[in-house]
């Protein structure tokens, strides 16, 4: 279906280190925010980098961005290699990376993996109260995919979990089409799924 543009977003992240950051805006705009008010904070973002004010007015976006700036070029040379290593569980490695920026849980780490290389998929709240029904999506990400304070071990087992979970509803391209779908049954100014999935590579062209 619309899982085509996708590619797009594969291109542009893994072209750059600044391809990738801006991924990682994308990503960290994403959280507890609107679809539709993507495109503005992402216009945003081309403006004034992570100085936008949508994240220096939230601590732990802020943190998270100082990170993935101070480390930009570690992290893209971290996350090709892993891409092109195309091993077994290069998926798994790829997430745990990420989990090492401040304020991105698994669900969001495995976003930055569906966009970068279509790996994974974005259980957000929107999935949760889908595929997760007995979870009460109001708070988030469900405890046992939660990794504040875990150890390497308990957050490697939790991540496994979570991406066989993706897997088991379709994985990344279903995930990613059943997402755009939706969106427009309660945002109609977002037309229709052919066009919610458009706007991710809009949203990555610099």
């Amino acid at each position: 279906m619309y899982r085509q543009h996708n590619p797009e977003c594969r291109e542009r992240m893994k072209e750059s280190v600044d391809g990738m950051m801006q991924g990682y805006a994308l990503v960290s705009h994403s959280i507890r925010v609107k679809t539709s008010k993507l495109s503005e904070r992402m216009d945003e973002y081309r403006r004034y980098g992570f100085n936008t004010k949508y994240i220096q007015n939230w601590d732990i976006k802020k943190k998270g961005a100082d990170y993935v700036y101070k480390n930009r070029y570690e992290l893209y040379n971290e996350s090709m290699k892993i891409i092109r290593s195309k091993k077994k569980g290069a998926d798994t490695d790829f997430v745990m990376r990420w989990l090492e920026v401040p304020g991105l849980g698994i669900p969001k780490a495995a976003f930055v993996a569906q966009l970068m290389n279509g790996w994974a998929g974005c259980l957000d709240v929107h999935n949760i109260r889908k595929y997760l029904p007995d979870v009460n999506a109001k708070r988030g990400t469900p405890s046992y995919w939660q990794t504040a304070s875990d150890s390497k071990e308990t957050k490697l087992r939790k991540v496994k979990d979570y991406l066989a979970f993706c897997r088991m509803l379709g994985g990344s391209g279903v995930l990613w089409d059943q997402w755009c779908s939706a969106r427009p049954l309660e945002m109609p100014e977002l037309i229709d799924g052919e066009y919610v999935s458009s706007l991710h590579p809009q949203w990555l062209t610099a």
